[in-house]
């Protein structure tokens, strides 16, 4: 038993207590000294009984599991649940731990299969397992996952990114993570630690890989912007095409019409002239134009030649 244990503290105060008692009363009668040391003695032993007994159970939380620790034997190799548990004072004491899943980031820097510089950040959800905690203590102490995954983190990020060149490492993102997790699960078996999910946060390549990413993307855009260009040149070419040709044909039938009959055209000088007025009758100036500015004079007399042929 140590020097500092607690519970050989509280016996050494109780003892002086009781040798302070004695010399105070030692002037006092030899029967009221008797009665009033059996009275405190008596109140002593409840309240040591009481402290033993209180200090003989512990808690285990909901979420938690427990182990002992003997100061004889070292660690037990049984595993308490949650509720509550019985110790011996003084010799034993609990240890316990928080198995529900919790998530650690990982910040790791390492090289691609094309030579490039990758830094990523994973997110892991792990938890400790719970038939192997005594294992856990005895080989890694208490805070387990700060020793442990830091190191097989970053092995497993180094083997899986090494493999993949940074083109890949974006096209094929969930491939790169199913990998990641699958090593993660093999190496943390290893040291009875549980993970559930893994995840990357963040891929960040080097300033040189980054410009030549952001040039590639500015030429591609350039180069459909171009299409695009030839796309609607060829477009307005073909309508221009179709454009003449359709004048051409309505000139040639023009033409035709005015070989075989003059009639056409005068017709085409009324229906213009008939534009022209209305035109000019929905204007709110007003306009005095002679017959000839109409382009058709019904008093010529060629004109009543040709509509009499009509």
């Amino acid at each position: 038993m140590s020097e500092n244990d607690p519970f050989r503290e509280y016996a050494n105060l109780i003892q002086k207590r009781i040798t302070k008692y004695r010399n105070s009363s030692s002037r006092r009668s030899p029967g009221g000294s008797a009665r009033g040391f059996g009275v405190f003695g008596a109140i002593t032993a409840i309240g040591a009984i009481s402290g033993l007994l209180w200090n003989s159970f512990f808690i285990v939380p909901t979420g938690h599991k427990a182990i002992k620790f003997n100061r004889f034997s070292g660690v037990g190799d049984f595993v308490y649940g949650e509720g509550l548990r019985l110790m011996i004072p003084a010799i034993e004491r609990p240890i316990v731990y928080d198995v529900r899943i919790r998530p650690t980031e990982i910040s790791s820097s390492t090289g691609s299969k094309d030579l490039q510089n990758v830094k990523s950040t994973v997110r892991i959800i792990h938890k400790p397992s719970a038939d192997h905690l005594q294992t856990i203590y005895r080989q890694y102490g208490y805070n387990y996952a700060e020793r442990i995954m830091p190191s097989i983190v970053n092995e497993c990020m180094k083997s899986v990114i090494a493999s993949f060149n940074a083109e890949e490492l974006l096209t094929k993102r969930n491939m790169v993570t199913a990998e990641i997790e699958r090593q993660l699960k093999h190496e943390a078996s290893r040291y009875h630690i549980t993970i559930d999910d893994v995840s990357i946060l963040n891929l960040g390549f080097g300033r040189e890989y980054s410009k030549a990413v952001e040039d590639k993307q500015v030429a591609k855009q350039e180069s459909e912007r171009a299409k695009y260009e030839v796309m609607k040149a060829k477009h307005e070419k073909q309508s221009k095409i179709v454009t003449a040709q359709g004048e051409a044909k309505a000139i040639q039938i023009v033409g035709e019409q005015m070989k075989k009959s003059e009639g056409y055209l005068v017709l085409r000088r009324i229906q213009t002239a008939r534009e022209i007025a209305e035109i000019i009758s929905t204007s709110q100036n007003r306009v005095y134009l002679p017959s000839d500015a109409l382009l058709v004079s019904l008093e010529s007399q060629s004109m009543e030649k040709k509509m009499e042929r009509l």
